[in-house]
């Protein structure tokens, strides 16, 4: 069984932090990342499209490395899975840098599982729910 929750804590009416919290297959974790409400609205419009089209439903966000490169610590990839109309969904979760205070230690998880075109109506609703302030979360779990 595979689960995505997502709960959005807005700081201003135009952005915000966004805190993931995955399992699939006895994976797990959490972790944050800022977002423009603009950008979450879009990402969940996008999920009432049947079949889904390309380029996949993305949405991504962290921090820019010292080296220019967006380092993503909050991924959820939206895409096709197989001929029958599953689909698959892909989350990378991974900590903001630590700063000095490092001690060489660094956890990644990327996990996926697949649900159908019905539980992906169910999270959009409840994405729009949550990005109006009328639930607290919102949960993609396959099979409901």
């Amino acid at each position: 069984m595979g689960s995505l929750t997502l709960r959005y804590k807005a700081e201003d009416q135009w952005h915000g932090e966004v805190l993931a919290t995955v399992a699939s297959e006895g994976f797990g974790g959490t972790a944050s990342a800022w977002f423009n409400e603009s950008d979450l609205a879009a990402f969940a419009n996008r999920m009432s499209e049947y079949p889904l089209s390309e380029p996949p439903l993305s949405l991504a966000s962290g921090y820019v490395s010292r080296g220019g490169d967006l380092e993503h610590h909050l991924s959820v990839v939206i895409l096709p899975h197989d001929p029958v109309g599953n689909i698959r969904v892909v989350v990378e979760l991974a900590p903001p840098p630590r700063g000095y205070d490092d001690l060489g230690t660094y956890s990644t998880v990327r996990t996926w599982f697949a649900v159908t075109y019905t539980d992906l109506e169910r999270f959009q609703r409840a994405l729009h729910r949550m990005l109006k302030g009328e639930a607290d979360e919102a949960s993609l779990t396959d099979g409901g």
